[in-house]
């Protein structure tokens, strides 16, 4: 489907958000704002207000990689896996503060695998899977 959706629980109705930018793939709600990635654009966008249309973009991850799988907050930034679709791939972040729209896309850890899928993120590191090889792994947040 294109475009992200969004149920009004009261109303009962399924709208879709901004149809033109693609197919979403990973949502998170944090702080009150909706962050989503369009993995085959490279990017990670939000919505910053319940009745906005309009994305804001967070950050641009297109020159890291192929394909963005999954995200997560520290209330910072937002963490991203990657694959790369060339070689190993990578955990990536974006800070998250508004007012710095598109900031600056950092590596975390690279040679995370082909395929780095689920991730979470505590204190001090962020934690993630391997689809390839269906192993965990851990690294510090701090980028290399």
């Amino acid at each position: 489907h294109e475009g992200l959706r969004r149920y009004r629980i009261l109303e009962g109705v399924v709208e879709t958000i901004a149809p033109e930018l693609g197919q979403p793939r990973a949502v998170l709600a944090h702080g009150g704002l909706v962050y989503y990635t369009l993995p085959k654009q490279g990017r990670v966008l939000r919505i910053i207000s319940p009745d906005s249309f309009t994305p804001e973009l967070v950050g641009d991850f297109s020159k890291l990689g192929v394909f963005l799988e999954d995200l997560e907050t520290d209330g910072e930034h937002l963490y991203l896996t990657v694959v790369t679709g060339d070689g190993p791939g990578l955990i990536a972040r974006a800070p998250i503060a508004v007012g710095e729209v598109g900031g600056p896309v950092e590596v975390v850890v690279s040679g995370v695998g082909g395929q780095p899928s689920a991730l979470v993120a505590d204190e001090g590191c962020v934690y993630w899977t391997e689809r390839e090889s269906g192993s965990v792994f851990r690294a510090k947040k701090t980028p290399q």
